[in-house]
């Protein structure tokens, strides 16, 4: 198997191929550093899979904000519950209505796409790739959860890139599909107002530690700050009152201080807390303070650059490597676009062999055939279709927008190699062979990709053009680097 040019393993190890007809960057830290700081909106195909589709800006009734997803959340609830009693005894045309009615609010649908447009069609391909680790590492994989994740992925996610790991950390912790996922929303503390109350009417009452646990366990230091039972329940009491189970319009506001600081006093605990030997007061900056705390750990800073580190550089990544990251994470104070700078210059110094996600190959084929493979905006019309834009990533066993557990996708590249996962790649390059018009030949994709010439003979080997793309794509070539 012959060897990828330098550029081009190290554009797919920090980011995405580039799609036909743009060139592979003769300086590729530079192209990797410039995209930190991209902020142009996305474009994408404006209707129907094409050779030659119109591009637009994504749409911004699309991207309508939290406290509008949230509104739409409780519309989508208090529509279901009339349709219910008005359809109780037809029980097709109650599907039928509520299929209806979910699509009129769920945007689930739409985040999916444009997430995949992101990454077959985004300029960003690196500033993407950190989004995708980020937004692991902040694992939501709940069903309510995903109607704002959408929201959380841009405006949580994407928008801290360069700020502080800090920032991130308390930003990502108050979202409401991370207080969703975790369940805070359940978590009262039981000698708060609504605790007391609950109390005397007979009814049970007590906080809930999941959010807690994940905030130390998988999202800060880790178990190897080697803190107790008891600093996770002291933790789920300065968690206790952010978020809610449900949000309504006709009253959230007056508990609410916005969709964006969902904390509700009334919930909340009223004693000092100890975690970690740290002492933490009443009120809701108590959050604020804690996650700073953490953000600050060594152990934080340990756990979280050799997560880095392991991701885009190696399966075992050198003490060299993992100390360098330490020390811009510890120089800058913890700040994301120097940690990040770091890592992209280690990348193409001390970068090792390293299996890519699915979808990171996925959006790679699709861009290096400068295919369109996936849905625009404007041919979701259905809950039906919006169902077919999260099936690609589901069958290959890599899609945000699918139920899992909090420790996200794996890492590691063993994770990722077995006869079934190659099976499906199979299949995936068949597909977007013929659906997704591309009209370049493989020669020309190998001659874009600088594909050198006795590799391409063993690829032209095979007879027809499906079968010479399949063989070009379903490789170590293509899947690793």
């Amino acid at each position: 198997m012959s060897a990828k040019s330098p550029e081009l393993n190290y554009t797919m190890r920090v980011g995405f191929i580039p799609r036909l007809g743009s060139s592979i960057p003769n300086d590729p830290v530079n192209w990797a550093i410039d995209q930190l700081s991209y902020n142009k909106p996305l474009k994408s195909p404006a209707a129907n899979r094409s050779t030659d589709p119109a591009f637009e800006e994504w749409p911004a009734h699309l991207d309508p904000g939290l406290k509008e997803r949230l509104i739409n959340v409780w519309r989508w609830d208090e529509a279901r519950e009339s349709l219910r009693k008005k359809h109780a005894n037809e029980e097709r045309l109650l599907r039928e209505k509520l299929d209806e009615a979910q699509f009129k609010y769920d945007l689930r649908w739409f985040d999916a796409a444009k997430f995949n447009h992101y990454g077959a069609y985004g300029e960003d391909p690196v500033r993407q790739r950190l989004g995708h680790f980020w937004f692991n590492h902040f694992t939501i994989g709940s069903y309510d959860s995903f109607y704002t994740a959408g929201d959380f992925y841009e405006h949580r996610i994407l928008e801290n890139l360069n700020g502080s790991f800090a920032d991130l950390l308390y930003d990502a912790t108050t979202h409401y599909s991370m207080l969703r996922y975790l369940d805070n929303v359940d978590n009262v503390s039981p000698n708060s107002e609504q605790g007391r109350h609950r109390r005397q009417e007979g009814k049970q009452v007590g906080l809930n530690d999941n959010l807690a646990r994940e905030i130390m366990e998988l999202h800060s230091c880790s178990p190897a700050q080697g803190y107790t039972e008891d600093d996770i329940h002291n933790a789920a009491r300065i968690l206790a009152g952010w978020g809610d189970y449900a949000f309504n319009p006709r009253w959230a506001y007056q508990e609410w201080k916005s969709a964006d600081y969902p904390y509700i006093k009334k919930r909340a605990d009223t004693g000092t807390k100890v975690v970690m030997g740290k002492k933490y007061g009443r009120g809701s900056s108590a959050l604020k303070e804690f996650t700073n705390d953490l953000a600050a750990l060594d152990k934080t800073r340990e756990y979280i650059c050799h997560k880095l580190a392991l991701h885009f550089i190696s399966d075992e990544p050198s003490k060299k490597v993992t100390q360098a990251l330490e020390n811009s994470w510890k120089n800058s104070n913890g700040n994301l676009l120097a940690v990040h700078t770091t890592l992209l210059e280690l990348a193409w110094s001390e970068g090792e062999n390293k299996v890519l996600w699915p979808s990171h190959w996925l959006f790679n084929i699709v861009r290096a055939a400068d295919a369109h493979y996936f849905d625009s905006h404007q041919d979701i019309t259905s809950w039906q279709m919006g169902r077919e834009v999260v099936k690609p990533m589901r069958e290959l066993g890599n899609s945000f927008w699918e139920e899992r557990q909090p420790n996200g996708f794996p890492l590691k590249s063993r994770e990722w190699i077995s006869l079934e996962h190659l099976d499906r790649r199979v299949r995936f390059a068949q597909s977007v062979w013929n659906r997704a018009f591309v009209t370049a030949k493989p020669k020309e994709i190998m001659d874009h990709l600088q594909v050198p010439l006795s590799y391409q003979s063993k690829v032209m080997e095979f007879g027809q053009g499906h079968e010479q793309f399949i063989a070009l794509t379903v490789n170590r070539w293509m899947m690793e680097v």
